[in-house]
């Protein structure tokens, strides 16, 4: 699986914590410049996120692959601003991993990787990239502040 883009940073916050910006406060939302996330957080289930991009109004859909609370979460993601049909093959691998840091707080990386039928010649994402560590940064402080 290649990955198109991947961001680490460590947080000075407990896993439970930083999970909880993550999925409840909306840090996930910010880090897919959504307004709105519908999912119930259980393998399988759908998942949708909604928002406006430059005045645009987007809906992407995923569905939940693996979720480990306080853990790991991974889903497949479809843009709708990708300008691709939405169907399996143009659908990436969304992750996310929570592991311990030695200070107490968690590290967290976020990885975009091509799923099923992509082409290999596919670039590295890193416009993707800058945004997810701009979010993850103010996450971070934020988590911190609580």
């Amino acid at each position: 699986m290649s990955v198109l883009a991947q961001v680490r940073i460590h947080i000075p916050a407990s896993a439970a914590q930083v999970w909880q910006s993550l999925v409840t406060d909306g840090g996930l939302r910010r880090l897919f410049g959504a307004d709105e996330i519908i999912c119930d957080w259980r393998p399988a289930a759908p998942i949708t996120m909604r928002g406006y991009v430059r005045s645009r109004r987007f809906e992407d859909k995923g569905q939940i692959i693996a979720i480990h609370e306080g853990q790991r979460l991974r889903f497949g993601h479809w843009s709708e601003l990708s300008g691709l049909a939405n169907s399996p093959e143009n659908y990436t691998l969304i992750t996310l991993n929570l592991s311990p840091a030695e200070d107490d707080g968690t590290w967290l990386s976020v990885s975009k990787s091509l799923w099923l039928g992509k082409p290999a010649e596919i670039e590295p994402d890193t416009s993707t990239e800058l945004l997810w560590m701009s979010v993850l940064s103010e996450l971070a402080q934020s988590v911190d502040a609580d």
